[in-house]
């Protein structure tokens, strides 16, 4: 005798009670009910074998479970155990029991990717590990024609190298600059290199085996296995894209923001390092940061010794573009001219910007903003003009140089008009200059009358031959192709 009180019929089938409350039909029409006791465990009145009944009931409560789940649609497993228990269907309480069953149609349709756990793991050592990955192309081009460029990370100290390119296929020439420097200037050897696979290091296979450095890559479509370079990535990109939009800067000059972002990132501290830099971590140096300056803040290099005279100015109205790479220096633009004067004798004004008149640089066709960078020079000849060299020079990379150069000529500097001033006063002050004419020494001048000269050109071999001119003018095209080898 069972008391349910939640029946909600007054009439049962005996086989469907049974069917549903998983009972043992034994001879007469009798049947055998699970007996609920106080403990709260499952008593078995009448059978022997247990495990038999066990087996026979997990089997049939997973058919329900299954059953439900494609009734309503292959819903979550919590969503079909809720219906189940509001229609007093029985079901078995062990969620890992009932999660146990794989559904076939959920996973071919419902597929997704399972959740990256971050790696702890660390290099024990500088260049035992490098992480490596391309940005770009970008839409625009830099000022340097520039278009992506490619990251080399140390996995030991989290220090980054920043290297433009004007296409992707560069990456193989510039990684073997990149192991030559860093080996050399730490005196060890890069063991492994860990990129994401993608089509342009499949040019690397050969030189890293017979360099003996171990190539390790993510799997296909499977960004977070490199998620190391990948935040840093996107670390230097959102800062210097910030950079440039504090700036007011045109998107041309990102190149200069990325490369002012990677050198400031390398000596914030790192809680992945104890608060350390990767400067400091790399180098064991501590990097003053009272030199830091905002960027786009207005400048006034000293450029006197490109001075062409006298009562030109010492200093221009600059703006500060970032930190040079090669040498102790600043990097300031004349957005007059567009070039770039790389200096240490700087004065800053923080407190203003270059953003309160754009229109000097954003007016300006983006050919002709293509900076040329002067570099400062320790000793400079006695007749050095103003005007800046006629080819840029490429932007300096963290350690190393870029490999974009300049694709255009930028405009040269001219000087201020001349002010009129009274004819005398210029007479007596301008020095005098003396001609031969003045003299009266001339020279005689030799007109040739080419049309008095009647060359006539052999047509055929035997004319050719008879003409010593000709046999000598064949002998000499003879002796060059024989030193030529052609």
């Amino acid at each position: 005798m069972f008391h349910v009180p939640f029946i909600s019929a007054n009439l049962i089938s005996v086989a469907k009670f049974y069917s549903d409350n998983n009972a043992l039909q034994v001879e007469n029409g009798l049947y055998r009910f699970p007996v609920l006791h106080k403990n709260k465990k499952m008593a078995y009145v009448g059978v022997r074998n247990l495990s038999t009944f066990h087996s026979h009931r997990l089997n049939h409560v997973h058919n329900k479970v299954e059953l439900w789940h494609h009734r309503l649609g292959h819903v979550a497993t919590d969503i079909v155990v809720q219906v189940m228990q509001s229609c007093n269907v029985a079901y078995e309480r062990n969620k890992t029991v009932v999660c146990s069953t794989v559904c076939p149609s959920c996973q071919m349709a419902k597929s997704h990717r399972l959740p990256a756990h971050p790696s702890l793991s660390r290099a024990s050592k500088h260049l035992e590990l490098i992480h490596t990955n391309i940005w770009g192309p970008a839409m625009l081009k830099s000022t340097s024609g520039a278009k992506c460029f490619i990251f080399f990370l140390d996995d030991y100290s989290r220090y980054t190298w920043f290297y433009p390119m004007q296409t992707k296929d560069q990456a193989l020439s510039v990684f073997k600059q990149f192991k030559l420097l860093v080996e050399n200037q730490f005196d060890a050897k890069i063991k492994c290199l860990q990129s994401d696979n993608g089509g342009e290091y499949r040019s690397f296979m050969t030189f890293l085996q017979q360099s003996g450095i171990l190539h390790r890559f993510s799997c296909p479509y499977t960004s977070a296995q490199n998620e190391r370079v990948e935040r840093k990535h996107k670390h230097v990109v959102e800062t210097g894209l910030a950079l440039l939009a504090h700036a007011s800067l045109p998107m041309q000059f990102w190149q200069y923001a990325f490369h002012s972002a990677t050198f400031l990132i390398n000596r914030m501290p790192s809680k992945v390092l104890n608060n350390d830099s990767s400067y400091y971590t790399l180098f064991l140096k501590i990097h003053e940061y009272k030199s830091f300056r905002v960027f786009d803040c207005l400048c006034y290099p000293f450029i006197r010794p490109y001075n062409s005279h006298k009562l030109q100015y010492r200093s221009l109205q600059c703006v500060f573009l970032g930190y040079s790479f090669q040498n102790k220096g600043y990097l300031c633009l004349d957005p007059l001219t567009r070039y770039v004067y790389v200096t240490p004798h700087i004065v800053f004004d923080e407190t203003k910007f270059f953003n309160t008149t754009p229109s000097l640089i954003r007016d300006s066709p983006a050919e002709i903003l293509t900076p040329a960078i002067l570099l400062f020079p320790s000793s400079l000849p006695t007749n050095i003009s103003h005007s800046p060299p006629q080819s840029a020079l490429p932007f300096p990379s963290d350690s190393t140089r870029s490999l974009s150069g300049s694709t255009s000529t930028p405009v040269s500097h001219s000087g201020p008009a001349p002010i009129p001033e009274d004819q005398d006063t210029c007479s007596a002050l301008a020095p005098r200059m003396t001609t031969r004419l003045m003299h009266g020494i001339t020279k005689k001048k030799t007109i040739f009358d080419l049309s008095a000269t009647k060359i006539s050109t052999p047509s055929t071999l035997s004319q050719a031959l008879k003409d010593s001119n000709w046999t000598q003018a064949m002998d000499l095209k003879i002796a060059a192709l024989h030193k030529n080898h052609t």
